[in-house]
């Protein structure tokens, strides 16, 4: 049996099964929380200062809260560097397995939850830059890549970025990078409405300090974490990409389209900040 074409990886959006060669086999879900048995790695546990969740009065005897921590829900593309940097994160301390099973358990925590928004039209050409790497350190899913158009026509890059949403449309999101990033909540029971902190992308910086400050977590300088920026993507491929969805409304469209509620919910933040 050969390995399969594309064209044979079309399935519900969100979840594909690709049969590969006895010797190579390999079962692959685009996404790979729908499964009870796999968990949710994307959501990190930030602890608290002792003064934030302990009532003076009692000495810190008696919680204030029911949690010492607050909870990040991660989503690709939206900072998860600069936030590791700036917080002193890493994947094996802070990393929390939230089980599918166990869902509803995690949406009535008491912890606070914060989340990071970004323009989607932005973060599809990150997401889109994001899968030219192939990068085999973060997705299962290059060998898909390299069977799509818009990566066996990368030289032309406007050509292929379109080619890169049409693909979307026709396949569905087959990689972590390009889910919508709304998916998080919804696979776990919550909406934007459970978010105790929204930071808009746009604003990342005083947003993230403003939170911190808030509930007193300490923060490396920004500098310093802009500095040790490790997956930063072609500056110029994504002016041009850029000005390239600005000057074509039916792109825009497009993109719209594939993230219909990311869109909206991006533009009440941005609507509201105005305020």
């Amino acid at each position: 049996m050969s390995a399969p074409t594309f064209s044979e990886l079309r399935g519900p959006r969100w979840q594909t099964t690709v049969e590969m060669p006895a010797d190579k086999k390999l079962e692959f879900q685009a996404n790979p929380w729908n499964s009870n048995n796999l968990t949710l790695d994307i959501v990190y546990r930030i602890p608290l200062p002792t003064s934030l969740y302990f009532r003076p009065e009692a000495k810190g005897k008696i919680p204030y809260n029911h949690t010492t921590y607050i909870y990040w829900l991660s989503v690709t593309k939206n900072a998860t560097h600069y936030i590791f940097q700036r917080l002193g994160l890493s994947p094996a301390n802070n990393r929390m397995p939230v089980f599918l099973r166990y869902q509803e358990k995690f949406k009535n925590d008491k912890a606070k939850k914060f989340m990071i928004i970004r323009d989607p039209f932005e973060r599809a050409i990150s997401s889109y830059l994001e899968l030219l790497k192939l990068r085999e350190d973060t997705s299962p899913t290059h060998f898909l890549t390299q069977m799509t158009d818009f990566y066996n026509m990368r030289e032309n890059l406007l050509a292929s970025f379109c080619k890169f949403l049409e693909e979307l449309q026709l396949y569905g999101f087959y990689d972590i990078h390009t889910h919508p990033q709304i998916k998080l909540l919804t696979d776990l029971g919550l909406t934007i409405d459970d978010m105790d902190t929204v930071i808009l992308f746009d604003n990342l910086q005083d947003e993230l300090e403003d939170m911190c400050k808030a509930y007193h977590i300490p923060l490396h300088d920004h500098e310093v974490a802009m500095g040790q920026f490790i997956n930063k993507g072609d500056p110029i491929k994504k002016a041009q990409l850029k000005q390239y969805i600005e000057e074509h409304p039916k792109i825009r469209k497009v993109i719209a389209n594939l993230y219909p509620q990311d869109y909206e919910i991006y533009r009440e933040l941005k609507l509201c900040r105005k305020r």
